[in-house]
Formats: structure tokens, C-alpha cells, sequence
């Protein structure tokens, strides 16, 4: 499913995905939650987006970009922080 979902919305297509980790969208008012993944050696192709996600933007960003769009309050969707985090706690071992 991840696959498939890293396909459809952004074309890329992964020679590997590594399991991060696994978080709770809604924790408290939801048992709901979702595996985040590492996708690395990309190829990209086209996307399939769904009607809904026409309108969806996507660009590469630095390492030192990302963070600076947190610290200026620009990235503030609680998933992508705590997927980011995942990824931190991962690639320190």
C-alpha cells in the first residue's frame, strides 16, 4: 500500500522502503494510526493523483530548508513532525 500510495501521489516509484515507525493520527478520540516509511532509491515517473488530490503541490527542500520551514511555523501538520522525528531517531542508530 505504501508503494502504491508513494506512486500515486508524487509518480515516485521506491527501490526500498524501510519501516520507520508506526503513529496514531487522532490518538485519543481515535484508535486509527499509520506506518511511516522511508522510501529511498526513487525513480520518478507520472503520478495518479485522485480528484481530490489534483491540487496537491509537492517539491524537493534541503535538509536545513525543511527545519527552517518548521522553525518559521510553516510545517506545522502534527504527522509530518513526528514522521520527521521517526526519521531523525532512525538515522542516529
Amino acid at each position: 500500500l505504501a508503494r502504491h500510495e508513494l506512486a500515486e501521489e508524487t509518480g515516485f516509484r521506491a527501490g526500498t522502503l524501510t519501516r520507520l515507525g508506526y503513529l496514531h493520527g487522532n490518538h485519543g478520540t481515535s484508535s486509527q494510526g499509520f506506518h511511516v516509511f522511508l522510501a529511498t532509491d526513487l525513480e520518478p515517473g507520472e503520478s495518479a493523483r485522485e480528484i481530490e488530490e489534483q491540487d496537491m503541490r509537492q517539491r524537493f527542500v534541503t535538509r536545513d530548508e525543511f527545519k527552517r520551514l518548521i522553525r518559521d511555523g510553516r510545517i506545522t501538520d502534527d504527522s509530518t513532525l513526528a514522521a520527521y522525528t521517526l526519521l531523525t531517531l532512525h538515522e542516529e542508530g
